[in-house]
């Protein structure tokens, strides 16, 4: 192509993203996103085909929309792939799935990836991709296979081959190079499988028994549960502990059984059984079609005796995405569901439904989002939600075939949420005991939640309906050292500690409240009769 054929095709880009896209700098700065493209316009007459790529992949990346990409389709050089799958654990990066040819490899840490750490070259992987936030980063790093993306980005001097340092058994820094092979490029579709599927057209073994990646489609028992099967949707029964146990990752319909017809097989067998507890693990589920979804949740509202806390939970992780992220939510809302895992890849509140178009010269796709999915409130700007149950992979614990999130929804009281505590125990403190013996374990994971502000102030509320003013006042404290600049916390611990007579206490915290909030008129109101109480009793 001609560098004005490339520069049409950089126009087409910027011109359909903002006539498409609801916001396409909500996030981003117009500004900066349009100095890149400047700068690439002046530089594409000295750059090689793959670098102009690469470059406006990064430029649509930019944006931070995780529907919102370029993908380099056949024919432009990026059918060359290395035959070794990553993953980032907590514990750094390793490989998970490498060609027979390279097996010492097989779960070995990542020290460097060409010229750069292996950190590094998986951050300037997940800058061409669209992602959402760092959990979606971490997963975005299929890159890091492909031999021209790797070329154009710096991370290696050579197009044919990559020179991996990794950690021996002997604990040395060792070398190993690796060569690329010519194969398919498929919208990437792929990286949706997992991280023990290879790159398209080459053929790898896994960490676990060495198998190749098609024996994760056929329910092997030998494997980890959560590994057994990547099919659209499945379930098991785990009769030690009358569970049942339901792995959704594709929303969709699929094979001779109907999603529909799955699910309503699936809960009539769990009345039959009596079950007494139900997890759901969508940490792998990328989306489909939303619109399957609401009438699945019914089915799960509707089991009263399944619809408690402690007895639902929600696996979510980093490949939790797009539609996986719309069923997140409902079990959030309409259910009494405990989020366990890592926190998803992406936000309640997304962009989402991407259309795709073809450049009119190079022929790349281009996928730029359609809608404004607002799934929590209006002034929700988080990038992403926080878990209930931190439950993270490290590589030592993912190679020997356990499943943390299994594990601690196993941990009986841990099930509950803090707020469920204070109402399940005649005493405050046992809830306020199993809360700090949380906050001790997670308290270095910042996107814990130990509960929502709404939650423990519902809680705080019933307990004083119950007439339990003092575990009222914990809990209401315990959501205002959580909460410290939310006037309608300080507001209810105001009128808990006015229940239970001390006036003082009240005042206080209504000033503190209406100091947050000036049109707070409750506030205002008491903080007057307050103060003429005072002065009488005075």
């Amino acid at each position: 192509m001609t560098a004005e054929e490339w520069r049409e095709d950089l126009a087409f880009i910027v011109g359909t993203i903002e006539k498409v896209h609801p916001n396409p700098y909500k996030v981003a700065s117009r500004a900066e996103f349009l100095h890149k493209v400047d700068r690439l316009n002046q530089e594409i007459p000295d750059l090689p085909d793959e670098t102009i790529i690469v470059r406006m992949m990064e430029i649509v990346a930019f944006l931070r929309d995780g529907h919102t990409s370029l993908v380099p389709l056949d024919p432009n050089g990026f059918n060359y792939w290395y035959p070794i799958r990553f993953y980032w654990f907590s514990d750094g990066i390793f490989v998970t799935a490498v060609s027979p040819k390279y097996e010492d490899l097989l779960g070995a840490k990542i020290l460097k990836i060409g010229n750069l750490s292996a950190s590094d070259a998986a951050l300037r992987s997940a800058s061409i991709s669209g992602q959402e936030n760092e959990f979606n980063s971490k997963e975005n790093i299929h890159y890091l296979s492909n031999a021209a993306a790797l070329y154009s980005l710096g991370v290696s001097d050579n197009k044919d081959q990559i020179t991996l340092t990794y950690k021996g058994k002997d604990g040395r820094a060792m070398n190993k190079t690796i060569k690329a092979v010519k194969t398919v490029f498929n919208s990437e579709s792929w990286t949706g499988w997992g991280e023990m599927y290879s790159p398209p057209g080459t053929e790898t073994i896994t960490a676990f028994k060495r198998l190749p990646a098609s024996e994760f489609r056929t329910g092997r028992n030998d494997l980890p549960l959560h590994l057994r099967e990547r099919l659209p949707y499945w379930y098991a029964l785990l009769d030690e502990d009358k569970t049942l146990y339901m792995q959704f990752n594709f929303v969709q319909n699929w094979g001779d059984v109907s999603f529909e017809e799955f699910y309503k097989g699936m809960f009539a067998k769990a009345d039959e059984l009596a079950v007494e507890r139900f997890i759901l693990d969508i940490r792998y589920n990328g989306g489909g079609d939303g619109s399957m979804l609401l009438p699945f949740v019914h089915e799960i509202i509707k089991r009263q005796y399944l619809n408690q806390s402690g007895r639902i939970f929600t696996i979510v992780g980093r490949k939790t995405f797009s539609a996986g992220v719309m069923l997140a939510r409902m079990m959030d809302v309409h259910t009494n569901n405990v989020f366990v895992g890592e926190p998803m890849g992406a936000a309640f509140n997304h962009f989402g439904d991407a259309g795709s178009i073809e450049l009119p010269n190079s022929k790349l796709q281009l996928n730029v989002s359609t809608i404004y999915h607002q799934l929590s409130s209006s002034a929700d700007k988080q990038r992403y939600e926080s878990i209930h149950i931190p439950a993270v992979f490290s590589s030592a614990t993912y190679f020997s075939g356990r499943d943390v999130a299994l594990e601690s929804i196993r941990n009986s009281i841990g099930n509950k949420s803090i707020g469920e505590l204070f109402l399940s125990f005649d005493n405050g403190d046992t809830a306020l005991a199993e809360y700090e013996k949380r906050r001790r374990v997670f308290q270095e994971v910042d996107w814990w939640r130990p509960f929502s502000e709404s939650e423990m102030n519902l809680t705080g509320y019933k307990l004083l309906e119950r007439n339990r003013v003092e575990d009222s006042i914990k809990a209401f404290e315990l959501n205002a050292k959580h909460f410290p600049n939310s006037w309608n916390v300080w507001d209810s611990l105001a009128e808990a500690y006015l229940a239970n007579g001390k006036k003082k206490e009240a005042l206080e915290y209504y000033r503190r409240s209406l100091e947050l909030n000036p049109l707070n008129s409750n506030a205002a109101n008491f903080i007057s009769d307050l103060v003429k109480e005072l002065e009488e009793q005075q």
